[in-house]
């Protein structure tokens, strides 16, 4: 075999070579498509934000069972001016009578009633509040206080490692009484609690006022004594609110009143509001707190009741003598 034989094998070898290989190819993707490019997603390139701190778990959101447990009981304070009760069922008065003023001119003459409602009652968190716990006392049945000043302490368990108190000190010589208020936490984690005050008296809708004096909400705002007729509260629901120094607030009548003094912080809220058709409430709020593993919070009050007389007024200070408000000769 010639040179030009032998190349023209080689030729013919490689196109046979060439032409078995595509056919291999096509038979290895007969039925096979390049899938499509999936389509991408656009996003917005977000920052993680930083981890907000975990607000602290409000105060009693469901009551103990030993809270609300156990039979009502009433403890009865006497004094040279005053017969108060309290009640273990919310730790609150129920009663105040005052001695040298009565009801009639008889020999068998009661002292003057001058509270309507229970009071106070305390906040917790989330609406729900202490009217319904059962406490329990420090002293039981008639606890007669003549010269010297006496207390009374009532405690409960709100929730599993919470205690709450309520504690009652009382001076025979004056209309006041020391309203403290003490929430423990003996738990392992921080309680948010808020501790607001609620004070209801009773005004009827269907109950006609008596005479011309002034009978309704009253609170010193500042320096500003604000009055407001029980005649002007009737919508159910909010009716007015202040923020500030709000240094006293409650109700009085002609000849009577009944105020919670703050010794708290001066930035507080009142809100007057009418809650049903024989209630109007007044919903003093504080900044809410937080109390820490194995701490305490304590909140220092005043209660004030008693007459609407200057040297009285004067005497228990606090201002509280601006509810004789003698308009133009005021000064």
């Amino acid at each position: 075999m010639d040179e030009k034989q032998r190349t023209m094998l080689a030729l013919g070898l490689t196109a046979v070579i060439l032409i078995t290989w595509f056919a291999l190819f096509d038979k290895m993707n007969i039925g096979k498509e390049t899938p499509a490019p999936a389509p991408q997603k656009t996003e917005t390139a977000t920052k993680p934000s930083p981890t907000q701190p975990a607000e602290p778990p409000e105060l009693a959101p469901a009551a103990a069972p030993q809270a609300t447990m156990g039979k009502e009981r009433n403890i009865i304070v006497e004094t040279p001016l005053y017969t108060a009760t309290f009640s273990t069922r919310g730790a609150r008065l129920t009663s105040f009578k005052l001695k040298k003023y009565l009801t009639t001119m008889g020999a068998d003459a009661q002292g003057v009633e001058i509270l309507r409602t229970p009071m106070p009652t305390l906040l917790l968190n989330r609406g729900s509040s202490d009217e319904g716990f059962m406490y329990e006392s420090s002293t039981q049945g008639t606890m007669v206080i003549g010269n010297t000043p006496g207390a009374i302490e009532f405690r409960t368990t709100p929730s599993t490692g919470i205690t709450l108190k309520k504690i009652y000190t009382i001076d025979p010589q004056t209309y006041l009484l020391g309203y403290r208020t003490v929430i423990e936490n003996h738990t392992t984690a921080p309680m948010a609690v808020s501790g607001e005050i609620i004070f209801n008296n009773s005004y009827p809708l269907d109950k006609k006022m008596e005479g011309y004096a002034f009978q309704g909400p009253v609170l010193v705002n500042g320096k500003h004594l604000e009055e407001f007729k029980i005649d002007k509260v009737k919508k159910i629901g909010t009716y007015r609110e202040f923020t500030g120094d709000v240094q006293w607030f409650g109700f009085e009548d002609k000849y009577f009143l009944q105020a919670i003094i703050s010794k708290a912080a001066s930035s507080t809220t009142l809100t007057i509001k009418r809650i049903d058709e024989k209630l109007v409430e007044l919903h003093y709020a504080l900044t809410p707190a937080t109390v820490q593993a194995g701490s305490s919070l304590s909140r220092d009050n005043l209660i004030f009741m008693g007459p609407k007389e200057l040297r009285i007024l004067k005497a228990a200070g606090y201002n509280l003598n601006k509810a004789l408000d003698f308009g133009f000769f005021d000064i």
